[in-house]
């Protein structure tokens, strides 16, 4: 199954229900390279590991609410700097979408246990968030959604960026909290999040959002 970005936004759902199954080779060859792709792009360490067991804790599984969960995970790794949650959140979000695209089901997941993570960690370098990837018991379901003033501070803007708004709410944030400020000045979009957790990796999933629905870069 194949879809554009826009049409994977609407149908995405965060998943926490799977079935015991490892990918496909086809499916794991496209998201490998995927991967290598993204990483080539943003500096970022990103890697697919097989194996979930032991990666969440009986009490980040059922805060969760998971069923069950998949066979393979996602994990965002990149230099320990200022940038690398945003930057974790902005590529992680390409990549759930594009799982999306060929018939996988995501989650983010950051509650989880770092040292069970088997994941490879240069020098200066670490393990920011996850993402639990497979296939799906169910699709999930849609979150609650604030409106667009309640997450946007310009006056009277134009269409694109209702747009760009709108699509950046339909965004997974951790427990639904929808932190990120949108504004516009003098042309230029800028976004801003509350102090939360795991806001600033919510910032930039929300800003891939907005980019991709209205063809504006998001300072």
């Amino acid at each position: 199954m194949n879809m554009d970005a826009l049409t994977a936004v609407k149908e995405r759902h965060s998943v926490r229900s799977y079935k015991d199954m490892d990918l496909e080779e086809d499916k794991r060859k496209l998201i490998e390279e995927e991967i290598s792709v993204i990483n080539s792009v943003s500096g970022l360490n990103i890697q697919l590991i097989d194996g979930t067991d032991g990666v969440m804790s009986g009490v980040s599984k059922l805060f969760g609410g998971w069923d069950s969960l998949p066979r393979n995970y996602i994990a965002m790794v990149g230099k320990d700097d200022g940038g690398l949650a945003v930057n974790c959140g902005y590529y992680g979000e390409r990549l759930v979408l594009f799982a999306q695209s060929i018939g996988l089901n995501t989650c983010w997941v950051g509650m989880f246990k770092r040292s069970k993570v088997e994941a490879e960690v240069k020098p200066g370098e670490k393990i920011c968030i996850t993402i639990f990837i497979g296939y799906g018991n169910d699709q999930g379901k849609p979150h609650k959604s604030k409106s667009v003033s309640d997450v946007s501070e310009a006056i009277n803007p134009p269409e694109w960026f209702v747009s760009g708004v709108e699509c950046a709410l339909l965004a997974p944030t951790a427990m639904d909290q929808q932190r990120f400020i949108f504004s516009l000045k003098d042309g230029e979009v800028y976004v801003r999040t509350k102090k939360a957790s795991f806001a600033d990796v919510d910032m930039g999933i929300a800003k891939y959002h907005f980019e991709i629905a209205s063809g504006h870069k998001v300072i």
